[in-house]
């Protein structure tokens, strides 16, 4: 999936916006990138951190133009990372990514349905967003029942039915407020629904760690991402962050029985390369977890890769 970007100083504009080396803006798209940067201070004010706008008129055949902001403090002012977000709502059958056959088998595990954590590692603009969206969308869409995600900021138009599933979309001003609002969310599932989720956009502090596998232990299938180079340093981080407020051999037995599913994202080109470890009946990979033997991982990993080539 294409999609256009933009990086806008709101002090230079319109001389020296556009930061990249080499790139350059021609007339048409200076106009474009003027009415994006009103949007996004119009939005901000003097916040800082994530956004999203709607800028009229800018999209395919007229409609509004979806953009994904990110406003830092730079030394010459404030500056505003921006990231086109399509109209079209991503699922694992190729639309958005096109996901290999045994990452969409993987992903639309019936086993998932009694609950767990899926954890979508990589680096900035791999596209985590965009899988957690595809499977959340594409298991309402194959089971049904009821999900909620947490957002900071919602990016993808999640919210309503897909199938005979629903999804509720919560948004969320800072990180900070993720572990009310994850409390919030638990709060609101039907009595008696299974396969229910709950999906955490990013894991960026200890609570959010906690609270999350907590949730997974408890019936709930929990999709969320977290900033890893590997899927061994991803489990690491998850389990570090989770031993400040747990403990560090409650986080990790705790996670060794929650985690179910750990999937890498890489881009090679344009192209976004997979891999994922599976700990779903496989004791030999619960216990490096619960040991903390991450470094061992790596064995295991590369035998279930090849079952899927």
């Amino acid at each position: 999936m294409q999609t256009r970007t933009w990086y806008l100083a709101e002090n230079d504009f319109p001389g020296d916006s556009f930061c990249i080396p080499g790139v350059r803006l021609s007339d048409a798209e200076r106009v474009e990138a003027k009415q994006i940067l009103l949007l996004a201070r119009q939005e901000c004010g003097e916040r800082f951190g994530g956004y999203r706008i709607l800028v009229p008129d800018l999209g395919a055949d007229g409609a509004p133009l979806s953009v994904r902001g990110h406003r830092i403090m730079t030394q010459q002012g404030p500056f505003h990372a921006l990231r086109e977000i399509p109209n079209v709502v991503p699922r694992l059958n190729g639309v958005g990514f096109v996901y290999d056959p045994w990452v969409q088998r993987l992903l639309l595990s019936p086993e998932l349905n009694q609950g767990g954590l899926v954890l979508i590692s990589g680096s900035a603009g791999t596209g985590k967003s965009t899988t957690m969206a595809a499977t959340l969308v594409s298991r309402l869409q194959t089971y049904g029942s009821m999900a909620i995600s947490l957002e900071d900021p919602p990016e993808y138009r999640l919210q309503g039915l897909h199938g005979q599933g629903s999804c509720l979309q919560m948004p969320a001003q800072s990180p900070d407020e993720f572990a009310g609002l994850i409390m919030d969310a638990l709060r609101c599932y039907p009595a008696g629904m299974s396969s229910m989720m709950l999906m955490i956009s990013e894991i960026r502090n200890p609570q959010t760690a906690a609270l999350a596998i907590e949730a997974a232990l408890s019936g709930h299938l929990i999709v969320t991402s977290i900033h890893a180079a590997s899927i061994e340093s991803s489990i690491g981080r998850l389990t570090s962050m989770a031993g400040q407020d747990l403990g560090v051999q409650s986080a990790r037995s705790d996670a060794a029985e929650a985690l179910k599913v750990c999937m890498h994202q890489k881009r090679v080109g344009k192209a976004i390369k997979f891999t994922a470890l599976k700990n779903i009946g496989d004791y030999s990979v619960a216990t490096k977890i619960r040991e903390g033997q991450m470094h061992l991982i790596a064995s295991d990993l590369q035998k279930q890769m090849s079952q899927n080539s």
